[in-house]
């Protein structure tokens, strides 16, 4: 009679599940359940530096980032929160001033900026926005007033474009052959 069964094997906290037969042998195991671990940092005067969690990836054995990043600054105050999804920078990022106040929120998908970058002043009014798509500025760049009002709206074609100008005026930069 012929049985079927999955072999699970515990790895550096790692669950592994291996098709019936392989017997370890062949292509690596797919992980299935990493164990998110907690790290956190302490300024010298021990107020909370940094904390973030991970997993430990069981070939390199290096932390793997996933779930939440905070990094504090030494009076407490929380500097900048991310979000990582098996090392990658995905979801929001959130960067504080000393008030603790919202200064700039940035949207990530696979480490890349990708979606709104919205930036704020110090009295938590917008004062930005700029999108992103991929890692590249797309569509305008967005300035407000101290009021809320549209201050400007510039492509960003044009800012690309003036930066490829200077580049290659500059003498430093080197030509192609």
């Amino acid at each position: 009679m012929y049985r079927h069964f999955i072999l699970t094997v515990s790895c550096c906290g790692c669950i592994f599940s291996l098709p019936e037969g392989s017997m370890g042998f062949g292509p690596p195991p797919i992980c299935v359940s990493p164990e998110i671990r907690s790290h956190a940092e302490y300024h010298p005067n021990g107020h909370l530096k940094q904390r973030y969690q991970y997993y430990l990836d069981t070939w390199s054995r290096q932390h793997i980032l996933h779930g939440r990043w905070t990094a504090w600054r030494s009076d407490g105050t929380v500097r900048e929160e991310r979000t990582y999804e098996h090392g990658e920078l995905s979801g929001s990022t959130l960067q504080y001033d000393r008030a603790g106040r919202l200064r700039r929120e940035i949207s990530h998908r696979e480490d890349q900026k990708d979606g709104t970058v919205r930036t704020y002043d110090s009295k938590g009014r917008l004062r930005g926005i700029r999108h992103w798509e991929q890692g590249l500025p797309t569509g305008p760049r967005e300035r407000f007033s101290k009021q809320g009002e549209l201050k400007s709206r510039k492509p960003w074609v044009r800012q690309r474009m003036r930066r490829i100008a200077q580049q290659s005026q500059d003498p430093k930069t080197p030509s192609e052959p």
